[in-house]
């Protein structure tokens, strides 16, 4: 089935950076996540590029709106992340997005819309575009078939690949961006 332009432009490929706040030498990552995926996804593939364990509270905010898990301990304001797509909190190009993970340290996050893509169904692209960190944070890709490999250059994503950083294997996620 043939999906159409309008349907086609609904959604389109986001590249966004994250940097990881008050920390020098910087810590960041750029990589491509669809813009109708929601905020949950986000939450998601960021625990992932930036090496964390999802093993902390976090939230998002941009111009006094909260989104996170909403729970009986949150406050009255919060959205719920899922409910949200990605494209609904950051509309155009250098739009910015805060993103703090575990409150008890702090580890207060920018994310910033650098660059819209349009969506194309045939087009392969890698999810993590480069990377400034660590030289311990080593990237590697899983595929399906459970065939490991390091890459030391961008991941080219398909769509029998998931991704994960070493440490991680079980915090995996299957790519929805192809």
């Amino acid at each position: 089935m043939a999906v159409s332009s309008a349907a086609k432009s609904l959604r389109s490929i986001y590249q966004l950076k994250i940097i990881l706040s008050h920390i020098r030498p910087p810590i960041w990552r750029r990589f491509l996540i669809v813009s109708t995926d929601s905020l949950a996804d986000l939450h998601l593939v960021v625990q992932i590029v930036m090496g964390w364990t999802d093993s902390h509270l976090h939230e998002f905010a941009k111009g006094g709106e909260r989104y996170g898990v909403p729970d009986e301990d949150s406050p009255p304001d919060m959205h719920d992340e899922s409910e949200f797509r990605i494209d609904q909190v950051l509309k155009q190009e250098k739009d910015k997005l805060r993103y703090t993970y575990d409150f008890g340290d702090g580890w207060d996050h920018d994310l910033i819309l650098e660059k819209i893509i349009p969506f194309e169904t045939k087009v392969k692209r890698r999810l993590v575009l480069k990377a400034a960190a660590p030289a311990h944070r080593k990237i590697l890709a899983v595929r399906r078939d459970t065939t490991c490999f390091l890459t030391p250059s961008p991941i080219p994503i398909t769509p029998n690949t998931m991704i994960c950083l070493i440490g991680m294997a079980n915090r995996s996620i299957q790519n929805t961006l192809i």
